[in-house]
């Protein structure tokens, strides 16, 4: 039985970073403006090997048009389902789709071979796999007459008509008026695309007779990588290219600089359609193309070979009422031919009782919240967060706060080796425990076999999509659950600041489908193994720290809440867990010198330590965690630099002395220190610096140097990273997984 109907679900990898992802989301606009309802199933593919968030304007779309993604939690039914690009879709899913449709379109948003003959995909395998998995044989829909060329023998299942993309005039203001003015002394020319090789002429000849070198000339690229056209041209960039990095301005942006838009590329490359040639033109440039384009573009371009570039562009320059002429007609064949509006008759074409039975009205709006806007997500899959066991509570306050910053996905469950289970339960998460080896004195392979087990009966239990592992090393159990349900998307959360000899573990990242690298406000510091890392899936965030839920007292509800005094200086001394960390008598000297300086030290006792904990004469004991939200009640701080306390002490600019733990199996703390140190956002001492803890709190008192500390430190907070995070995971909850390899790599 169906939990939802939608007219159309569009099925595609989200991701993609060119015209793929903005035809989709033209498409999604196409069917909010004719009233159809619609959804997006969104699909983690092996083709693209760079790790990358939805494409903003498919999100946009999503977001403005209220259209749902969907998940695997959810059954739908369709009159039409509509997967974008083949070879996303010449595979089958790693579990079954959720969609039931009545018809299936396959759109080719690629040529089955390139212009060499060499083949890319079998377009009957594609129909042959999307059949399967549809249950309904589906049709070929090419969005260019040079596709259609290439499907001879497929005809019955090709659809008559191409699957153009489309274009909203709105988004594209019109440059027309602009151009059939009188020109400036230099005419401004330009290209947008992909750093492709295959995209630019073959030889460096016919490449500067398409873009020439003119004293009255000037020609920008965008998406132009000067180092690739050397290579490829086997002679230095000519120097009257402006070549701009792709993506480095939007589109619109950068066509309001050009005067005209030429555009011609290498004989091996076949380009299905060309959306940035759809937007030049939409625009109202002057648009120069080769004579193959005209079938597709007709009237909206000027067609000529390369070396014929100079002579049209030197009659465009001249002449202003025929460059006015074309700026016109190119945007008013593009507003006919490419309309958002045309788009309802294409599936009238596939069923012509569609035309009867859709909706003749427009959707309702889309109502306006005042919450940040996001996707709407049907039938998310449940997110399992495991934590390593980790000394402190690193690992798992990072999974806590990316938990936490997003209440409107399913509540995820936790399966952690860390003795802080109780909190998750405290922040109202189900979690299960399981120690760690060294703790039950096991064998390694037997403990790793257990671990697999245990993570494969949690995530059968609570219909887990989505695994994240946030650790050092992600174990071998963790590899084996993951190899044997390889439908579920997997993520490893790495923090950086990694000593040199755990540099191995980094091989491991090649078994999940995503890294996620929450930053560090030192990062620029770190020249450990993860620095220097590039994994293609690979996510580098901004840092991430926890700021539970609830408010941030103020200092004196903060003390009333610790049980503090209300007068006096209160000084925070947060040194972790002491079980690996041997500071000598430190703790001593630094309470005797707060101590008799006559401020309170007060010792906040790690959650992992026992009851019954020790503390030095003179000193307050406190437990609580997390003590963000308690920070106001304290005047400055003695602390370990981990990563959580770092960012935390440093986003509510607390002045903190710095005391790493340099341990061999932490991370570099020594340099997150120095680091605070050098800046001025904090002081630093280490386990052998008993002669400057004195002089080191002398200054901790004088109000002027923690006001400057504290500004500092504030300064370093650029933002944090854990709402990312969460929109990441929640967008993978709702992804099929296309599998070519379902085996993770081993570690060695």
């Amino acid at each position: 039985m169906a939990e939802a109907f939608f007219d159309i679900v569009f099925a595609a990898d989200p991701r993609f970073p060119g015209g793929t992802s903005t035809a989709l989301a033209s498409e999604v606009k196409a069917a909010r403006r004719a009233g159809l309802s619609a959804a997006l199933l969104p699909v983690l593919s092996p083709l693209l090997k760079q790790a990358r968030p939805v494409h903003p304007q498919i999100k946009s779309a999503l977001i403005e048009t209220g259209t749902p993604m969907i998940g695997p939690a959810i059954t739908v039914e369709t009159r039409f389902i509509v997967l974008h690009h083949p070879l996303v879709f010449n595979q089958l899913p790693a579990a079954p789709l959720s969609v039931r449709a009545e018809h299936g379109v396959v759109v080719l948003h690629h040529p089955p071979h390139d212009g060499r003959g060499i083949s890319d995909y079998d377009p009957a395998e594609v129909l042959r796999m999307t059949g399967l998995m549809l249950g309904v044989t589906p049709w070929l829909a090419p969005v260019g007459p040079l596709v259609r060329k290439q499907l001879a023998g497929l005809e019955s299942q090709t659809l008559p008509l191409d699957w153009l993309n489309l274009i909203d005039l709105d988004d594209w203001p019109d440059q027309s008026e602009r151009i059939a003015a009188p020109l400036p002394a230099t005419l401004r020319i330009g290209r947008h695309s992909r750093p492709h090789p295959p995209k630019w002429p073959d030889t460096v000849e016919t490449a500067l007779a398409a873009y020439p070198f003119a004293p009255d000339i000037h020609v920008s690229m965008l998406g132009a990588d000067p180092e690739a056209l050397a290579r490829r041209y086997g002679v230095t960039c000519p120097a009257h290219w402006r070549c701009l990095p792709f993506a480095s301005q939007t589109a619109a942006d950068y066509l309001a600089t050009l005067d005209a838009w030429v555009y011609f590329h290498g004989d091996d490359w076949v380009e299905a359609f060309g959306r940035a040639i759809l937007e030049a033109a939409a625009c109202g440039l002057p648009v120069i193309l080769p004579p193959h384009f005209r079938p597709l573009f007709g009237p909206a371009a000027i067609y000529c070979r390369p070396e014929e570039v100079a002579d049209t562009l030197a009659d465009l320059r001249v002449n202003d009422a025929a460059r006015g002429l074309q700026a016109r007609r190119a945007r008013a064949h593009i507003g006919k031919a490419f309309a958002l509006e045309s788009y309802p008759a294409r599936f009238a074409a596939i069923d012509p009782a569609f035309a009867s039975i859709r909706r003749a009205s427009a959707l309702p709006p889309v109502p306006t919240v005042s919450a940040p806007p996001s996707i709407r997500r049907l039938g998310a899959d449940r997110i399992l967060m495991m934590s390593s066991n980790g000394v402190g509570l690193g690992h798992l306050t990072r999974l806590l706060a990316i938990a936490e910053a997003d209440p409107t996905q399913p509540q995820p469950v936790f399966f952690t080796l860390s003795r802080g289970e109780p909190f998750v339960q405290q922040a109202g998460f189900p979690c299960e425990f399981s120690p760690f080896h060294r703790n039950l004195d096991v064998d390694t392979d037997a403990w790793n076999d257990n671990l697999a087990l245990s993570l494969t009966e949690a995530s059968d239990f609570h219909g887990v999509g989505v695994f994240v592992f946030d650790g050092n090393i992600p174990y071998q159990g963790v590899l084996d659950f993951m190899a044997g349900r390889p439908h579920i998307r997997t993520v490893w959360s790495r923090r950086g600041f990694w000593r040199n000899d755990h540099d191995p573990a980094l091989a491991r990242g090649g078994a999940f489908d995503l890294i996620l690298s929450p930053g560090d406000f030192a990062d620029i510091i770190d020249n450990g193994p993860t620095a220097h890392d590039r994994a293609a899936n690979q996510l580098r965030l901004p840092p991430i720290w926890r700021v539970p839920p609830g408010p941030v007292l103020s200092r004196k509800d903060a003390r009333r809440a610790l049980d503090l005094p209300e007068s006096g200086a209160c000084v925070l001394i947060s040194l972790g867990s002491m079980v690996n960390n041997d500071l000598g008598g430190m703790p001593s000297l630094i309470v005797a010198a707060i101590r008799d300086g006559g401020d309170i030290p007060v010792v906040l006792r790690s959650p992992l330590e026992p009851e019954g904990l020790s503390v030095p004469e003179g000193a307050l004991l406190r437990a609580v965690y997390p003590v963000a939200p308690c920070l106001a009640a304290f005047d400055y701080a003695v602390s370990a630099a981990g990563y959580n306390s770092f960012h935390e002490f440093t986003a509510a600019g607390l002045p903190t002395v710095w005391l790493p733990n340099e341990a061999g199996e932490m991370d570099r703390q020594e340099l997150r220190a120095r680091f605070a140190w050098i800046t001025g956002a904090g002081e630093m001492l280490r386990a052998s610096d008993r002669m400057r803890v004195n002089p080191v709190l002398d200054r901790m008192r004088d109000p002027a140097h923690r006001a400057s500390l504290s500004a500092r430190a504030r300064a370093l907070a650029t933002g944090n990273g854990v709402c990312l995070a969460a929109s990441l995971l929640a967008d993978l909850s709702c992804m099929t997984v296309f599998r070519s390899d379902a085996e993770p790599a081993r570690h060695v």
